[in-house]
């Protein structure tokens, strides 16, 4: 009977160890595979030497992260690109878009925009819009402050981003606070995972 107890209990205590090793192991793995996406933004570039405008999508985590929902706001409202939060923040509505843009152009406003790929690698970024500040103004142009208005104003730009790890562990971040995880991403206006 004694032996027979033992075996018991030295069976669960076996059991025990190995379900306390493999949680041990899963974090691990978990805690390897976990991406942080940030969203960051200035007016310099590397060097601090060139002054410009940029916003990027960075992944300061330790794993890829699978980008399933990005969406951009300005004041609160969803805005789709660079030009709409130019439009919304430094262009009076009286003002014939399409003209305004050429001109910005012409001047030599050279804008980068990437659109967010579906996977970030981990310690890697994405360069969502660069806003230069050394564009030919000239004397004719009527908005030659249009560069410090959006510098101004860059703080109210804020993003939504639903993403997931390599072992579909799924979070929802405004990319300033802490993300929450969540069972699953959902495209807009779905109850079904995308």
């Amino acid at each position: 009977m004694v032996i027979a107890v033992s075996a018991v209990l030295i069976s669960a205590a076996s059991f025990v160890a190995a379900y306390v090793q493999s949680e041990a192991a899963l974090r691990q793995v978990k805690a390897e595979t976990w991406p942080f996406l940030q969203l960051d933004h200035g007016n310099t570039n590397e060097t601090g030497q060139e002054r410009g405008i940029y916003f990027r999508l960075v992944n300061a985590g330790v794993g890829p992260a699978r980008v399933k929902k990005f969406q951009l706001f300005y004041d609160d409202k969803e805005v789709r690109d660079l030009q709409q939060i130019i439009y919304d923040c430094c262009v009076s509505e009286d003002v014939e878009r399409a003209a305004f843009w050429q001109q910005l152009v012409n001047s030599g406003l050279n804008i980068v925009t990437d659109e967010v790929p579906p996977i970030v690698p981990d310690d890697s970024y994405v360069q969502l819009f660069t806003f230069p500040y050394n564009f030919a103004w000239t004397e004719e142009t009527v908005w030659p402050d249009v560069w410090k208005k959006y510098d101004k104003i860059r703080s109210k730009i804020t993003a939504s981003v639903c993403y997931c790890s390599l072992l579909d562990e799924c979070y929802q971040s405004n990319l300033k606070d802490d993300p929450i995880e969540v069972k699953a991403c959902y495209p807009e206006g779905s109850r079904e995972p995308s």
